[in-house]
């Protein structure tokens, strides 16, 4: 899946841009966690391939920590999420790829991902210069929090 996105970036001119203060250490799936970036990536990239050619098309990502957890943004600079759609992003089988074979499974499946198995959220913000989705994951899981304060 890697080799695809690494293919999708080249043949589309997609520039990456990445910005993060030092590694991550999360608790929970890897591998959820590795398709949750991947489908976000793909999203973006399917997203700029419908740019013109001459119109630079980028996808910044960013990883920061604060005080609470980590926070993760994936951003790209196409037309964003159309206006009214806001509210079906995460639902199953939405999708606005459908004539490109979208089933609309991946941001349903991501959104679960990051609830499920890292006690996160994810978010977006979107207007006409792109979306940006924002994860947010707590430096400490919540069953942990809820547990130890049973146990003072």
């Amino acid at each position: 899946a890697q080799l695809i996105l690494q293919h999708k970036t080249f043949m589309n001119g997609v520039k990456i841009t990445c910005h993060y203060a030092r590694a991550m250490k999360l608790y929970g799936d890897r591998v959820r966690f590795y398709q949750t970036i991947q489908n976000l990536f793909s999203n973006a990239l399917d997203a700029l391939s419908e740019k013109q050619k001459h119109e630079e098309r980028v996808i910044h990502f960013e990883l920061a920590r604060q005080s609470h957890g980590y926070i993760i943004s994936i951003s790209d600079n196409w037309l964003g999420v159309q206006e009214g759609m806001e509210s079906l992003v995460f639902q199953p089988f939405f999708t606005t790829k459908a004539q490109s074979g979208g089933t609309g499974i991946g941001l349903s499946l991501v959104k679960e991902y990051i609830e499920q198995s890292f006690d996160g959220t994810i978010t977006f913000t979107t207007s006409p210069n792109g979306t940006t989705f924002f994860i947010t994951i707590p430096l400490v899981r919540v069953r942990e929090r809820k547990i130890a304060r049973k146990n003072i």
